[in-house]
């Protein structure tokens, strides 16, 4: 029989990749009845080979719903350096309270190295019925609602 290495996950170590600070955001992203989605591109450092596996995606949401829920897609790159196949090809699924909030997704179980290459992180909006808000305006100039 051949030799086997077998290497555990060691979780000794941690380290933040694409920082922000809540208070610096003033701009954000909604959806209206077409679904869409938007991607940022994580580059890969050498340094990651200490702590190569994704333990959480933390992100900014705003919502006027409670338990709003969205989308989470991981894609490689192409040769172009656009999104490509999926590094995960499951629905992650992540929930938004109500307000502006720091979410927090913990994806450590399903053991996803940080790919050489680097990789794209993806949220969708979903069009579905408990995301679904309505609100009231005033037209400029009318008195309709």
């Amino acid at each position: 029989m051949d030799e086997i290495i077998i290497n555990s996950k060691k979780l000794t170590q941690k380290l933040i990749v694409g920082k922000f600070k809540k208070s610096k955001i003033n701009h954000y992203y909604q959806n209206g009845i077409k679904p869409w989605i938007i991607a940022r591109f994580f580059d890969y450092k050498e340094k990651y080979n200490k702590t190569p596996f994704l333990k959480n995606i933390r992100l900014l949401t705003k919502s006027d719903v409670k338990n709003s829920k969205f989308n989470i897609r991981l894609y490689a790159l192409n040769e172009n350096g656009e999104p490509k196949n999926y590094i995960y090809d499951k629905n992650i699924v992540g929930i938004a309270k109500k307000g502006k909030k720091i979410t927090e997704i913990d994806i450590s179980k399903l053991n996803i190295e940080f790919p050489e290459k680097g990789f794209f992180i993806a949220i969708e909006w979903l069009i579905i019925e408990e995301n679904k808000y309505e609100y009231k305006y005033t037209m400029q100039g009318s008195r309709k609602k």
